[in-house]
């Protein structure tokens, strides 16, 4: 699948859900929500910004966003994205299992204030 075609599925689904949307311009990261029915993506330029997409979007509409534990949000929202993708590759899986490692290592019971001080940590170079 090319990138134009994946980018375009985004889009439709975005269309489809009423989901708003705006492009992300950091390279921080891939994206993020800033509401329940905004969502900020990075172009899709490769399978990966394409699943990163697809993750953003499972949060919205994926299963267990209500948890209060983010290895289960996120969990959904991958879950959702595997299920919504027109198209899964190693490099997606790939993408998909390092940032879930990512998450479980802040335990299964970690919740929102234990990512942001994750995210503080790193900021301040301790991690």
């Amino acid at each position: 699948m090319k990138p134009e075609e994946m980018h375009r599925h985004i889009l439709h689904l975005l269309k489809h859900h009423r989901i708003r949307h705006s492009r992300s311009q950091s390279r921080a990261g891939g994206a993020w929500i800033e509401a329940r029915e905004v969502c900020n993506i990075l172009p899709v330029t490769s399978e990966v910004s394409y699943a990163t997409a697809l993750h953003e979007i499972g949060h919205i509409l994926g299963g267990d966003q209500e948890s209060r534990f983010v290895v289960e949000r996120e969990r959904g929202a991958w879950d959702w994205a595997r299920q919504e993708s027109s198209t899964w590759t190693p490099a997606m899986e790939q993408e998909c299992s390092r940032l879930l490692a990512e998450y479980e290592t802040l335990g299964p019971r970690a919740t929102s204030v234990d990512l942001l001080k994750l995210h503080a940590a790193r900021a301040r170079g301790r991690t």
